[in-house]
C-alpha cells in the first residue's frame, strides 16, 4: 500500500533544493574569482605573444605518463603519450580534453633517460597547458626567433642511451654551435671541428684511423651564403657530420643528407635539414613541462610539441619565455634497425640537449680561419687509401707457434717446403663460408702445389679456469665440415695470440701466403669494414684471387713485390688527387710540395715562430738548404780521422748517393752498381785499423749488406748470397778503436738472429738467437729492443729497462748521463722519447706525439756529444722534431715540412747543427744553443 507524503515534507525537501541551487551557485561564483582561464594570445607581427598567458598554479594538475609504465624501444612512446593539447581539442580522439580536476593520481615524469622523479604539485613537473598557443603558432615564434637572430651560442650535446642485457650505455658526442649573422661559426660536432669567418668555413676530422684524415682540412668560400649546403654535399664531411664512426646510424636513412646535424645550424641558416621544426605538417602540442638538463640542475618551463613527418617523429621541447628549443628526442628511425629491434636492448633513446643556449655569441670568440697547423687545405676531402694488412710483405715473420686440434703443438718452421696459404678467422657466421671457400681452392689447386689451413685466432676460442680451451661455437661448426671429407683441411689454433702478432695482422678475417721459404709473399684482409657502422663485409672473389697468387708464385713471380708496387700506386694517386684539390694558394705564406702534395709553412718562418714561443735561448739559422735531390732520405755524416765533420751523405732515392760538403754544395752523385731489383735506405760508415773507410749500405728489410769505397765504387756484399731468411731489421757499427777495425752488428728477423761482421776480414759470425728489431751501440753499452716482447736491454750485462712501456726505435749519439735515448708507448698508447743512462736506468721521459712510422726506413733519433752536454732530436709520424737536451729539458719543436725521410744532429766548429731531409729539400739549421744557456724552464 502506497504511502502518501505530508505537506510539512514536500516543503522541508524544497528548502533542500534551494540551499544546494545556492551552495552551486556560491561555489560557481569563487571559482571564477580565484580561476581566471587564460586569455587568447595575440600575435605581433613577429609571431611573439602581445602579453604572457597566465597559468595559475592551483591548476596545476598532476598526471601520471602511461610511459612510465610500459617499457619501451620506442624513444618518442615516453612523451607521444602524454595528453595532447591543441586548440582545446584533442587531436587523436576529435573530444573535448579533459579537465584538470578529471585525473588526479601520483605526478610522474619520465626523465631524459626514461626513467621516473615523483614531482609534488607545488614543485616544478609536468603541467596541464591552458593557454590556447597550438603547436603552428609555437613552431612559427620557433622560426621567427632564430631568422631574427644577430647571434647564437649553445654547448649542445647529443645522447644516445640504452639498456644491452644488464648494462647500461649513455653515450654523449658534441653538437656545440656559436654564430653571428654576420657569417662568423663555430662548431663541433661529433668529431668534427667547423669553423667559418664569412669569408671561408673549415672543417678538421678528428679520426684516429686515418690520423685526422691525413690531416686534410676542408676550406669552402662562404661569401655565397652556401657554405653549410656545401659542406654536407661533400660525400666524406657528410660522413663524419651525421656520426660515422660514432653512433650506428640507419645507413638507409643517413647518408647524403644533414639529418643529424644541430637544430640550431638548420634553424638559423636554412641550409641544413630539419624536416621536424621547418614545417607545420603532424605539429602537435603536448602537455607542457619543466625540464631539467640531464647533467644540470638547470630547469626550463617549456611547450613540449611532437613534430611528424616521413621520416619519424621528433619530440622539441622549447622554452616558453625566449622560443629557444632546449631539447629534441630525435626519432629511432635514425638508428640502425639491427639495434632498435635486438630484443636485449631496451629503454633505447637519441635525444640532444642545448645548454647555456641564448641568442648571443659574445662570450666565444671568432677568429680568422687558417689552415691548422700540420693541415692540408684541401677543396675536397679526398679518400685516404687502405694501408697493407702487414707490414711483413717480402720478409720472414718471426718464430710463432700453433696449435691442431689434438693439443699437439707445430712450429712455423714445419711449414716450409712448400708454399703455405693460412686463412685466419676469428668468432662470426661467416666462417663455415670462408673454410668452405678455402676448401674450393684446394680442389682448384690440387695437393702438390701448396698447403693449405685455417687458423683460429686467439678470440675464437672459450678458455676455461684451468688453461683448457674449445672452439667457439661458430667455428666448431665450420671445423666439423671442413675437417672431413676428400678435401679435408687442417685447423690450427693461435692459443695466444702471438703468431698473429708475428705475421702483424692487423683485422681479421685474412689470408696469407707463405713461400717455400716461409717469406710471406701475400697477404689480404677479406673482410672490410664499411658503411656507418662498420659493418664487416666479405669480399668478393677473395679465394680466386688467392688461387692467382698461388699460380703465380709457383711460376716463380715475386708476389709481394707487386703487391707494394701496387700499394705505391694507390699513393700516387691520392697524391694526385689531393693536390689537384689543394687550395693552399689561398694562404699566402704556405707552399706545397708538387710530389707529397703536403702543405708545410716555409721553414725559416717556422724556426722564428717556434724560437719566440718557447721562450728559450733557441735562436735556430738557417745555414743552408738543397732541392737538388729528388727523393732524400736518410742522412750519414762522415768524419775525418780527428773526428771533423768532412761531409754529408744522402741518400737519392734507393740507388743513388748524392754527397754534400758542410756548405750543402753537391760534390759528387753516383748511381750504386747494384742489380736493379736491390735498394737500399740507410749508411754506415766503417773504417779499418789502418783508417780506410768503407760505406755500408743496407735496407731495413732487405737481406744483404753491401760496401762501396769512398768513390762509391763496388767492393763486396754481405752474405754473397741473398737468404730469403734473412730480412735486416737494424744494422749498427761496433768501433774497434785504436789499432783495430769496425765491426757490424747485424739484425735479424725470423730464427737466424744477431750477427757480427768484420769487413776487413770478410768474416762473420753468430752473436746471439735473439730478434732484434733495433739497436744502439755506445762505447760503454750496447742496448736492444725485442721483436716479440718490445723490451729493452743491454746486450752485454743484460740489465732490462723499464718494462711497463713497449719500444719501437732505440739510439746512442751523446756520451753524457744519458746514453740512449729511446721511442716508448704505455699502456694507454701514449709515446714518449725516454732517456736511459748506461745501466738502462731511465734518466727521463719527454712526450712525443706518435713514433709509428709508416715507413719503417726512417731513423728518427738522433744524439750527439757538444762540449755543454749532450743533445737528443725525435721526429714523430706528424713531421714534427723535438729538441731535448742530455737531462730530458725540451728545447723546442718544429713542424719539419712534409714527410721527414731523415734527421742527424752534428757538431761542426764548436757549433750544433741539425741536418733534415724532407720530401721537399734538405736543411741545415745551425741551433745556436748550448744546455749551460737555456736557463730558467718555461712555467
Amino acid at each position: 500500500m502506497s504511502r502518501r507524503r505530508s505537506s510539512a515534507g514536500t516543503n522541508r525537501m524544497f528548502q533542500g533544493l534551494f540551499m544546494l541551487a545556492w551552495i552551486i551557485f556560491l561555489f560557481f561564483m569563487l571559482g571564477k574569482y580565484f580561476y581566471k582561464p587564460a586569455e587568447t594570445a595575440e600575435l605581433d607581427k613577429d609571431g611573439n605573444p602581445v602579453a604572457e598567458s597566465v597559468v595559475s598554479d592551483s591548476t596545476s594538475g598532476s598526471f601520471e605518463s602511461s610511459a612510465a609504465t610500459s617499457p619501451t624501444t620506442d624513444p618518442n612512446r615516453n612523451v607521444a603519450d602524454q595528453k595532447i593539447v591543441s586548440d582545446g581539442v584533442d587531436t587523436v580522439t576529435g573530444n573535448s580534453p579533459a579537465s584538470p580536476v578529471d585525473s588526479k593520481p601520483k605526478a610522474v615524469l619520465p626523465n631524459s633517460f626514461g626513467a621516473t622523479k615523483k614531482l609534488s604539485s607545488n614543485e616544478k613537473g609536468a603541467r596541464q597547458a591552458t593557454d590556447s598557443m597550438t603547436a603552428s603558432r609555437i613552431l612559427q615564434q620557433v622560426r621567427n626567433k632564430y631568422a631574427a637572430a644577430d647571434a647564437y651560442s649553445d654547448n649542445g650535446q647529443l645522447f644516445l642511451s640504452y639498456k644491452f642485457e644488464d648494462s647500461k650505455i649513455d653515450e654523449e658526442y658534441p653538437w656545440r654551435t656559436a654564430w653571428r649573422r654576420d657569417g662568423n661559426y663555430s662548431g663541433d660536432i661529433f668529431n668534427a671541428r667547423i669553423q667559418s669567418d664569412g669569408k671561408l668555413l673549415s672543417c678538421f676530422v678528428r679520426e684516429f684511423e686515418t690520423r685526422n684524415l691525413d690531416n686534410q682540412q676542408l676550406f669552402i668560400d662562404a661569401r655565397q651564403g652556401t657554405a653549410f649546403r656545401q659542406l654536407f654535399r661533400d660525400p666524406i664531411a657528410n660522413y663524419y657530420l651525421n656520426g660515422g664512426e660514432r653512433i650506428p646510424v640507419n645507413e638507409n636513412v643517413i647518408p647524403q643528407r644533414s639529418l643529424l646535424s644541430p637544430s640550431p645550424l638548420s634553424l638559423l641558416t636554412r641550409q641544413t635539414e630539419s624536416p621536424w621544426l621547418l614545417t607545420d605538417r603532424g605539429a602537435t602540442r603536448l602537455t607542457d613541462e619543466t625540464f631539467e638538463f640531464k647533467n644540470s640542475d638547470v630547469s626550463k618551463d617549456c611547450y613540449v610539441l611532437r613534430c611528424d613527418s616521413d621520416i619519424g617523429t621528433l619530440t622539441a621541447w622549447i622554452e616558453k619565455r625566449t622560443s629557444i628549443v632546449q631539447k629534441i628526442q630525435l626519432p629511432s628511425l635514425l638508428l640502425d634497425p639491427m639495434l632498435v629491434s635486438a630484443p636485449e636492448v631496451r629503454e633505447l633513446e637519441l635525444f640532444a640537449e642545448f645548454q647555456d643556449a641564448s641568442f648571443d655569441a659574445s662570450p666565444n670568440s671568432f677568429s680568422k680561419v687558417q689552415p691548422l697547423k700540420d693541415s692540408l687545405p684541401v677543396k675536397q676531402f679526398v679518400k685516404v687509401p687502405e694501408e697493407l694488412p702487414t707490414n711483413l710483405l717480402g720478409s720472414r715473420p718471426p718464430k710463432f707457434s700453433l696449435m691442431t686440434l689434438r693439443r699437439k703443438s707445430v712450429q712455423g718452421s714445419e711449414l716450409s717446403g712448400r708454399p703455405t696459404a693460412l686463412l685466419w678467422i676469428e668468432d662470426g657466421t661467416e666462417n663455415a663460408d670462408l673454410a668452405e671457400k678455402l676448401t674450393q681452392v684446394k680442389k682448384t689447386m690440387g695437393d702438390s702445389s701448396v698447403e693449405l689451413a685455417v687458423v683460429v685466432a686467439a678470440t675464437g676460442i672459450d678458455r676455461s679456469s684451468n688453461g683448457s680451451w674449445v672452439l667457439k661455437r661458430s667455428i666448431q661448426t665450420a671445423a666439423n665440415k671442413a675437417t672431413s671429407g676428400p678435401n679435408a683441411l687442417p685447423f690450427l689454433v693461435d692459443t695466444d695470440g702471438k703468431a698473429q702478432a708475428a705475421f702483424e695482422l692487423k683485422t681479421l678475417p685474412a689470408v696469407v701466403l707463405l713461400d717455400a721459404a716461409q717469406n710471406l709473399q701475400y697477404a689480404r684482409q677479406i673482410a672490410q669494414p664499411t658503411g656507418y657502422n662498420g659493418k664487416l663485409t666479405i669480399s668478393q672473389r677473395w679465394e680466386q684471387d688467392l688461387v692467382a697468387a698461388i699460380a703465380g708464385l709457383n711460376r716463380g713471380k715475386d708476389i709481394a713485390s707487386d703487391m707494394l708496387s701496387q700499394y705505391r700506386v694507390e699513393l700516387s694517386a691520392y697524391f694526385a688527387e689531393r693536390e689537384k684539390n689543394s687550395v693552399a694558394k689561398w694562404f699566402p705564406g704556405f707552399t706545397t710540395s708538387a710530389q707529397s702534395g703536403v702543405v708545410a709553412v716555409p721553414a725559416k718562418v717556422r724556426r722564428e715562430q717556434t724560437a719566440q714561443r718557447a721562450e728559450l735561448q733557441l735562436n735556430p739559422k738557417l745555414v743552408w738548404e738543397s732541392d737538388r735531390l729528388r727523393t732524400p732520405g736518410n742522412v750519414n755524416p762522415v768524419f775525418d780521422s780527428r773526428g771533423v765533420l768532412e761531409s754529408l751523405l744522402i741518400l737519392d732515392g734507393w740507388q743513388t748517393v748524392v754527397q754534400l760538403d758542410v756548405n750543402g754544395m753537391i760534390t759528387n752523385r753516383k748511381v750504386l752498381d747494384l742489380p736493379s731489383d736491390i735498394g737500399v735506405s740507410a749508411i754506415r760508415t766503417v773504417r779499418s785499423a789502418s783508417g780506410d773507410a768503407l760505406y755500408a749500405m743496407f735496407a731495413k728489410g732487405g737481406q744483404q749488406v753491401h760496401f762501396f769505397d769512398t768513390a762509391f765504387s763496388y767492393v763486396g756484399t754481405y752474405p754473397k748470397k741473398p737468404d730469403s731468411r734473412r730480412s735486416i731489421r737494424d744494422c749498427q757499427v761496433m768501433p774497434g778503436g785504436k789499432g783495430k777495425s769496425d765491426r757490424l752488428l747485424i739484425c735479424y728477423g725470423g730464427d737466424i738472429g744477431t750477427y757480427v761482421f768484420d769487413p776487413s776480414t770478410s768474416e762473420g759470425k753468430s752473436a746471439g738467437a735473439s730478434a732484434l728489431q733495433s739497436v744502439a751501440v755506445s762505447t760503454k753499452e750496447i742496448a736492444a729492443i725485442d721483436i716479440q716482447s718490445k723490451s729493452l736491454a743491454s746486450l752485454t750485462k743484460g740489465n732490462i729497462a723499464n718494462d711497463e712501456l713497449e719500444y719501437l726505435n732505440v739510439a746512442s749519439g751523446a756520451e753524457a748521463s744519458t746514453l740512449f735515448a729511446a721511442t716508448g708507448m704505455n699502456r694507454k698508447q701514449e709515446w714518449s722519447l725516454v732517456g736511459f743512462d748506461q745501466n738502462l736506468k731511465e734518466n727521463w721521459q719527454f712526450a712525443i706525439g706518435s713514433a709509428s712510422f709508416r715507413s719503417s726506413d726512417i731513423e728518427p733519433i738522433s744524439g750527439v756529444q757538444t762540449a755543454d752536454g749532450g743533445i737528443w732530436a725525435v721526429a714523430d709520424t706528424e713531421n714534427r722534431i723535438y729538441l731535448l737536451s742530455d737531462d730530458g729539458k725540451w728545447l723546442g719543436d718544429f713542424d719539419a715540412g712534409p714527410q721527414v725521410r731523415g734527421l742527424r744532429l752534428v757538431t761542426f766548429a764548436g757549433r750544433t747543427r741539425l741536418v733534415v731531409s724532407t720530401g721537399a729539400k734538405v736543411e741545415c739549421w745551425e741551433l745556436n744553443f748550448a744546455p749551460s744557456r737555456i736557463g730558467a724552464r718555461r712555467n
